[in-house]
């Protein structure tokens, strides 16, 4: 069975606000390989504050404007994933375990200074979800 376009824009708009809240963040920054939405299209970040547009097959000098994280992108996941183990775990105080648990749940466990934050602390539906939690929640 196939989906129709219109019934993923309700997805398409949820993840723009879940991008919006990961930039809104103290500790967001853009890592090489992110794909991200602008206002024309797709620009992929290559690092080094240069940006590639996928449209026009360019290199961008400067970062586009209201540009916004693409959730369902594997790389940009495994970056915000990578943001949030550097804030939670493995900076020698802690660790941290993102798990599938079942029916599209997500959690985030972590162990800081030898003390354990509840496993629903950081749960929800998506790995993208439960990972901008956490990037929120850091201070």
């Amino acid at each position: 069975m196939m989906t129709k376009f219109a019934d993923l824009i309700p997805q398409v708009f949820a993840d723009l606000d879940l991008g919006r809240r990961a930039v809104a963040c103290k500790y967001w920054r853009w890592m090489p390989g992110m794909l991200g939405l602008t206002r024309d299209g797709a620009a992929r970040y290559v690092g080094h504050g240069l940006w590639w547009d996928c449209l026009a097959e360019e290199v961008l000098l400067d970062e586009p404007i209201g540009v916004v994280p693409l959730l369902s992108d594997p790389a940009t996941i495994g970056c915000l994933s990578e943001l949030v183990t550097e804030l939670w775990g493995n900076e020698g105080h802690g660790r941290m375990c993102l798990t599938y648990l079942d029916r599209g749940m997500w959690s985030l466990s972590c162990e800081i200074d030898g003390a354990y934050l509840p496993d629903d602390h950081f749960a929800d539906t998506g790995a993208a979800k439960v990972l901008i939690k956490a990037l929120e929640a850091a201070r």
